[in-house]
């Protein structure tokens, strides 16, 4: 993977730019309004050349951080550029746990986060309303230093 290209920032003030890639990424979309007064919210953006292609949404404080949703744009997928952002937004997290949940059915997310070191700590059973799991995955980021 070349990342000559790629960059990673925060903006959290780049509410719009994050509703649209959520928009053009997933059918189950977050609603510009509960972005914009989410307090507690940063956002990170990936980057190739000028095009805006992936984003991180974080909710949290120093103590704890859960991570809502993390996406790249279908023709940057499989790339390892999930991997390369995660572990740059890890790295800028400023807290002592991350936390996130996940769909059973989502083997590409969770070999992702496990790859990045998150472990499964509890399973919610017949969660989501086809009937599968989710599965809750921690970090403790004093466990990488």
């Amino acid at each position: 993977m070349d990342v000559n290209n790629i960059k990673v920032f925060e903006n959290t003030s780049f509410v719009q730019e994050c509703f649209e890639l959520d928009k053009k990424i997933f059918l189950d979309n977050y609603s510009l309004q509960m972005i914009n007064d989410d307090s507690l919210k940063e956002l990170f953006f990936l980057k190739k050349d000028e095009e805006l292609i992936g984003f991180i949404y974080l909710h949290g404080d120093d103590f704890e951080k859960e991570i809502y949703k993390i996406g790249i744009i279908r023709e940057y997928q499989g790339k390892g550029l999930g991997k390369y952002f995660l572990e740059e937004v890890i790295k800028l997290s400023k807290t002592s746990r991350l936390l996130l949940e996940v769909n059973s059915t989502n083997k590409n997310a969770i070999k992702l986060y496990e790859s990045c070191n998150f472990k499964k700590y509890y399973i919610r059973k017949k969660y989501y309303s086809d009937g599968n799991d989710a599965i809750l995955m921690e970090l403790k980021l004093g466990e990488l230093l």
